[in-house]
């Protein structure tokens, strides 16, 4: 027979479970009740003569006030431990004395007097701890080390991290000093199968999907994918606290709303010029898109793991595309090469629109849109070589216009060339060498454009600082339209794609004289570094490639030059 007692709420014998104190004022809170001043000592030191009460209360209050650990740090400073010079009937080894401040100087009271003073009634409290912190070699009381020890079964991030670094992620397609701290790999492969080899390799600590996803994240590691970036400044915006009055609506000239009412309007703006421009087909005019395609590794063959484990070459596919109506009339001029025969430094970018423009030489205007990536699109090298061949006469355009659109929101037509791009490559399985990823970027109204090593030309940006450093000028970042002008050696710019009035700005270098003609960058290929193409004849080219793809692996030069995958040429 079960019995049921009921107690009332009201009764007096109930007690309502007391709250666990979370906040670090509720604990103090608890500590000061526990913990109350107690009466002194009546030992024959007198201390209550050498610290007086009123100095007694201040030594407690000051004491409660302080956080766990400097609590600590107040007992290791005050409890000293002596070596016991002579045993009489016992057998202790050390013994302790006690100091509180008076004035700034240190008293000697009896243990009973300095537990009482703060407030502690049993010596095991103060004793306990200052055996453990009284070392004469430490400086302060050894931290809290309560909730911070590893467990037995925590995760082993450094062989995680080991594994994906294995896989040779690549730094990004832009220049490193502008993109710094993301790593992207291909996305041919997948973070399923990175997981899947991991367990393979260690049946004895394996690890979730989601635990190896988050060391992917952590290294800030991408796949290559396109068609799925969000914009950062976007998503920045939306998370900042706005300047809010009492309430909770936005003040006049709240600066994150400022911030995205202007960063909308500069992307619609942008927008709004990119698609007049491409559905205004006017004849003599050509209207394109240009951008870098994202990291292409070589060679390319899904179906062998050890192809992720040897670090390859990047290809480079500079695009430039037509847009909107444009399309039905005109190719896409693609530029391609790889780093065994250049790098992607602004003076090879700057080379791959001399390459493009000859192939609009006949057009009387030329419009190229965007992205704001200044080692590409925004630098002086480039700057000086639209000047120089606009006065060249090898064109007959008689403006060539540099329109750029917003971070964030830069999908364009070249973007579409990519997607069918990626494409080819996945419908084509492998992918051996550059003249398998030149097939696969061929097609119909597609022209592709080998560069070899002396399509690279010696371009320099020939800025001269006492012009650019004059007041007034504007950055480049906050430029969004510029323009060049047959036979005339300065540069016009807009600040926004709605300003109707150009200004001007005379960058070059007064004694500057223009160039007709280019040397090469180089007096020969780049080359890759000679360990990377022993690997690749090792690990690839000799067991899984066919015989009629050997040459362009056994003739690719080599050279000390550093590897693309992990830095940049100086």
């Amino acid at each position: 027979m079960v019995l049921f007692i009921f107690v009332p709420l009201n009764s007096d014998s109930y007690h309502r479970p007391q709250k666990r104190c979370r906040t670090q004022a509720e604990k103090t809170r608890r500590d000061v009740e526990y913990h109350p001043l107690r009466e002194p000592c009546t030992c024959s030191r007198k201390c209550i003569e050498l610290i007086p009460q009123r100095r007694r209360i201040g030594i407690w209050i000051d004491f409660w006030k302080l956080s766990y650990y400097d609590r600590k740090n107040f007992i290791h400073q005050n409890v000293h431990e002596h070596e016991t010079r002579r045993h009489i009937n016992s057998d202790r080894n050390v013994f302790f004395s006690y100091t509180l401040k008076d004035a700034g100087q240190p008293v000697t009271v009896c243990r009973v007097f300095f537990l009482a003073t703060l407030g502690y009634s049993k010596p095991s409290c103060v004793v306990n701890e200052a055996k453990k912190t009284c070392r004469a070699s430490d400086l302060v009381a050894s931290p809290d080390m309560r909730g911070k020890h590893t467990p037995s079964h925590a995760l082993d991030t450094d062989a995680i991290d080991i594994h994906i670094k294995s896989y040779n992620p690549g730094i990004s397609h832009y220049r490193r000093e502008h993109a710094p701290k993301r790593l992207y790999l291909p996305h041919e492969l997948s973070v399923r199968q990175m997981v899947d080899d991991y367990n393979d390799k260690n049946c004895l600590k394996q690890v979730s999907y989601a635990s190896y996803l988050r060391r992917i994240r952590a290294l800030n590691i991408s796949f290559a994918k396109l068609g799925t970036e969000e914009c950062e400044l976007c998503d920045e915006l939306s998370k900042k606290e706005h300047d809010v009055l009492e309430n909770q609506v936005c003040q006049d000239g709240c600066r994150v709303c400022v911030a995205e009412a202007q960063h909308k309007h500069n992307y619609v703006l942008a927008r709004n010029a990119y698609h007049i421009d491409g559905s205004c087909l006017t004849e003599g005019r050509i209207v394109r898109s240009v951008d870098l395609q994202k990291v292409i590794m070589l060679p390319r063959m899904p179906g062998m793991k050890s192809v992720c484990f040897t670090p390859r070459i990047i290809g480079f596919h500079e695009t430039f595309a037509p847009v909107g109506k444009y399309m039905l009339s005109n190719d896409t001029v693609s530029v391609l090469w790889h780093e065994g025969i250049a790098g992607r430094k602004c003076e090879e970018i700057a080379s791959t629109f001399l390459s493009a423009l000859y192939q609009d030489r006949d057009f009387r205007e030329i419009i190229y849109y965007a992205d704001n990536c200044a080692a590409q699109n925004k630098n002086w090298a480039l700057f000086t070589t639209l000047v120089e061949v606009m006065s060249s006469g090898k064109l007959q355009a008689e403006t060539l216009t540099l329109k750029f659109l917003e971070k964030g929101h830069t999908f364009m037509s070249a973007d579409a060339i990519h997607a069918k791009v990626e494409k080819s490559l996945s419908k084509a399985v492998n992918v051996y060498d550059f003249n398998d990823f030149c097939g696969c970027v061929r097609g119909p109204r597609v022209k592709v454009v080998e560069a070899t090593w002396d399509t690279f030309k010696a371009v320099t940006g020939q800025q001269s600082s006492a012009k650019l450093g004059k007041a007034g000028r504007p950055h480049v970042a906050e430029i969004r339209v510029i323009q060049f002008r047959r036979g005339d050696r300065l540069l016009r710019y807009k600040l926004s794609h709605s300003d109707e009035d150009w200004s001007e700005l005379d960058f070059l270098k007064s004694n500057y004289r223009l160039r007709i003609t280019y040397d090469c960058m180089r007096t020969g290929p780049r080359g890759i570094p000679a360990e990377k193409k022993r690997k690749i004849v090792k690990n690839l080219v000799r067991k899984h490639m066919p015989g009629n793809r050997h040459d362009f692996w056994l003739e690719i030069s080599t050279s000390g030059v550093c590897d693309l995958l992990t830095a940049d040429d100086d």
